[in-house]
């Protein structure tokens, strides 16, 4: 007969980087190098990182390559940008410059969030958003992630070993005195925000639930 049941997966919103609290901290260095890294020059990188400001920020002052009302009613876009944080990823495909993300880095959905507390869990992250985050190269992020996920390399078993804080992260990678004061803000070693996924299936029909949690 028709099998029934279903699935949870629990997976952390942090290991991902908050695009709300990138805009609000004013880290665009971050975003622009980034996009740079995922195939787009400098000017293009400029254009997207400055029009996702200008869609955050509560006025219509344009940054200086970045996009406000106007340019969206001239693509017959009434009621854009929303002046306010995004709600969901979604929102951001409407962002002018988001479809050059979407050809070079069709997966950008997965190293960003609107639901984290803020900054990247180095206890959670992949090693290339860290990477980023931290300013070293993937093979130096790798060797946090090899860390924390012990012996046996899989993530939430009871081998983990799991960074108490910050500093000890930023040492291991090298990151010089002069650039913590910009690469510590980005990092976190304790945030709890959970993503729990239940996909329910019965027959052929599947049905997924997503809840967010703030603390496990």
């Amino acid at each position: 007969g028709d099998e029934e049941g279903f699935e949870v997966r629990l997976a952390s919103e942090a290991g991902r980087f908050n695009i709300n609290a990138l805009i609000l901290r004013d880290d665009s260095p971050l975003l622009r190098s980034m996009f740079i890294d995922w195939g787009l020059d400098l000017d293009q990188a400029q254009l997207v990182t400055d029009s996702l400001a200008d869609w955050v920020d509560g006025d219509d002052f344009i940054s200086l390559n970045g996009a406000e009302v106007d340019w969206y009613e001239e693509q017959g876009r009434i009621n854009q940008p929303f002046n306010r944080p995004f709600y969901s990823l979604d929102e951001l495909r409407l962002v002018r410059g988001m479809d050059l993300i979407e050809m070079v880095r069709p997966d950008w959905r997965d190293w960003f969030t609107v639901w984290s507390g803020g900054q990247l869990d180095v206890n959670e992250a992949r090693a290339e958003l860290i990477a980023a985050a931290a300013e070293v190269s993937v093979e130096d992020a790798e060797v946090i992630v090899e860390t924390v996920l012990g012996p046996d390399q899989i993530r939430d078993t009871e081998d983990d070993a799991r960074y108490e804080n910050v500093e000890e992260v930023l040492a291991i990678l090298g990151v010089p005195e002069i650039m913590r004061a910009i690469v510590t803000p980005r990092l976190t070693v304790n945030d709890s925000t959970t993503r729990i996924e239940s996909i329910g299936h019965s027959g052929s029909a599947r049905h997924k639930t997503t809840v967010i949690v703030r603390n496990r």
